[in-house]
């Protein structure tokens, strides 16, 4: 089972990693 304790005490850090992810994604888009 994957540990989802901190993510769902934290959701500015899956905010952060999707933000992240975006940004990647928008890069290679971009290209």
């Amino acid at each position: 089972m994957t540990d989802f304790g901190p993510l769902l005490a934290n959701p500015r850090t899956l905010l952060l990693g999707g933000a992240a992810q975006f940004g990647i994604f928008a890069t290679v888009l971009g290209r």
